[in-house]
C-alpha cells in the first residue's frame, strides 16, 4: 500500500521541510494512483511537522495542492492523510515525547464538524475509525452513528470507512466479508463488499478480491469488477501478470479488463 513512499516522503520532510514534500510528490505524477498515495503521505508528514496542529496542516495542504488541476483529488488526499495522522499519531517523533492530540474529543463527529466544507471528505473518510475506537470495535454501533450524522454524503464517506475497518477483521479470508458486512445493515451491505474487494487487492490479495466479485449479488457485480479492474490496470506489475489477473475474471468482465489494459498500453505509448 505504498508504505515505502509514505516513509520516504516523511523522512525527507523531517530533514528538508515542505519544499521537499512538494518536489517529491510532483515526481509521483507519472502514475495517478501513486500520486494519490504520495500526497496522502504528505498529509501525514505535514501534520507531524506542525506538531499535530490540524488547521495549520490543512492550510499547508491547500497551499501545496489546491491549484493542482491535473490531479484535482490531490488536495482531499492530503487532507485525508492529515486527518488520519491526527487519529493514529504514528509519527510522533522522539522517544519519551508526550502525545499531543488537541483535535480529538469524545464527540464522535469531531473534528469533522469543526471544519469547512472543503475539508469534509478527507475527514469523514477517516472518522469511522475514530468512532470504532470510541465504541471498542463495535461495528454495528459505529455504523449506526455514521448513519445518524444527518448528511447523506458524509454518511456515505463514513460508511466507506466502516467497510475498511471490517477488512482486517476478515484475517485474509474473503468469505468472512460476506458475514461481517452484514453488520453495516442492508443499505450498505453491497458497498461494504465492494470496498472489501478493493481493500484485499490493495494489500496483494488479488485472488481474494476476485473471489468477492464472483460471489456478490448480480446488481453490484459490475461495480465490484469495475473497482478491481481499475486496480489491475494501474497495478505496478508487468504486462503479462496484469493479463493473467484479467483472465482470472469471469466474462463479460474479463474482456472489459483486457480491453482496458490495451487502452492503457496505447496511452502509455502516446505519452
Amino acid at each position: 500500500m505504498y508504505a515505502c513512499y509514505h516513509g520516504t516522503i516523511i523522512e525527507a520532510a523531517s530533514d528538508q521541510g515542505f519544499e521537499a514534500i512538494k518536489k517529491m510528490t510532483d515526481k509521483c505524477k507519472e502514475s495517478p494512483v501513486r500520486h494519490f498515495q504520495c500526497v496522502h503521505a504528505a498529509g501525514h508528514s505535514i501534520l507531524a511537522l506542525w506538531n499535530y496542529d490540524v488547521p495549520k496542516a490543512l492550510e499547508t495542504c491547500d497551499e501545496l495542492y489546491e491549484k493542482d488541476t491535473q490531479f484535482p483529488e490531490a488536495l482531499s488526499s492530503c487532507h485525508n492523510g492529515s486527518f488520519m495522522e491526527n487519529l493514529f499519531g504514528v509519527h510522533d517523533w522522539g522517544t519519551g515525547k508526550e502525545q499531543k492530540r488537541d483535535w480529538l474529543s469524545d464527540d464522535p463527529y469531531f473534528p469533522c464538524n469543526y471544519f469547512d466544507e472543503k475539508y469534509q471528505k478527507g475527514c469523514w473518510l477517516n472518522q469511522a475509525a475514530r468512532i470504532y475506537q470510541m465504541n471498542k470495535g463495535d461495528v454495528v454501533k459505529t455504523s449506526e452513528l455514521c448513519q445518524e450524522v444527518g448528511n447523506e454524503q458524509y454518511e456515505e464517506w463514513c460508511m466507506d470507512n466502516v467497510a475498511r475497518q471490517i477488512h482486517p477483521l476478515t484475517n485474509g479470508d474473503p468469505a468472512k466479508s460476506f458475514e461481517l458486512c452484514q453488520q453495516e445493515g442492508d443499505k450498505y451491505y453491497g458497498n461494504c463488499l465492494v470496498v472489501n474487494a478493493g481493500s484485499f487487492y490493495s494489500v496483494g490479495g488479488r485472488d481474494q478480491a476476485i473471489f468477492i466479485c464472483k460471489n456478490v449479488q448480480s446488481d453490484i457485480k459490475a461495480e465490484c469488477y469495475q473497482r478491481v479492474i481499475g486496480q489491475i490496470i494501474s497495478d505496478p506489475i508487468d504486462k503479462n501478470q496484469r493479463e493473467f489477473w484479467c483472465k482470472r475474471i469471469e466474462q463479460p468482465f474479463q474482456q472489459q479488463c483486457l480491453s482496458g489494459l490495451i487502452a492503457n498500453y496505447l496511452l502509455d505509448k502516446v505519452l
